[in-house]
């Protein structure tokens, strides 16, 4: 009996929390990323975007290709400032950096997080994946690669990756916090 009952509080918790880091503030719309195989996505990066923020977004673009046959453009933030309404119907995919939109909301929970951590946050046309350190927003690129994606590394090289297909694909409203632990 007792074991059972740990049990069943275990997996409780387990339930919690994953609920909590998987969907705090979770509204009842999505993101499109790719609609019917057609890009419905452009990903944003600042202008003196560090090399590895544009290898995160290169790798992004690489697996959503190989997912939907379909590629997403990669523009600085002076370009989308130059011309907002030709990305007026395309979800704005912000990669080290908060879409205008999010920036209190995410600059908050970056403050609470170690260098590794990161936040996804998605919503009013965008999503956000930064992190407070250039480590934390690659592995929030990651993170909404094997999320949204459904990319899953299962060993190194072309041969141990998964990438399953599909015509469409989506960003469900809503707020990822994640900090990542190793030893």
């Amino acid at each position: 009996r007792r074991t059972v009952a740990l049990l069943v509080a275990c997996l409780g918790v387990l339930f919690t929390w994953s609920v909590l880091s998987v969907a705090a503030g979770t509204g009842t719309g999505s993101q499109p990323l790719v609609v019917e195989g057609e890009a419905a996505s452009v990903i944003i990066l600042d202008d003196r975007a560090p090399l590895r923020f544009r290898q995160g977004a290169e790798t992004v673009v690489e697996y959503v290709e190989k997912a939907t046959d379909t590629r997403i453009p990669i523009i600085n933030t002076t370009r989308y400032e130059q011309s907002p309404e030709m990305w007026a119907d395309q979800t704005r995919i912000y990669i080290g950096l908060s879409a205008p939109e999010h920036v209190e909301e995410v600059e908050a929970l970056l403050r609470e997080l170690g260098d590794e951590g990161f936040v996804i946050h998605a919503g009013n046309g965008a999503v956000s994946i930064v992190g407070p350190s250039m480590w934390g927003t690659l592995f929030g690129t990651n993170e909404f690669l094997e999320r949204y994606v459904g990319v899953r590394w299962l060993m190194i090289g072309e041969y141990g990756e998964d990438v399953p297909r599909a015509e469409t694909l989506t960003v469900p409203d809503g707020t990822v916090v994640d900090e990542p632990f190793f030893t």
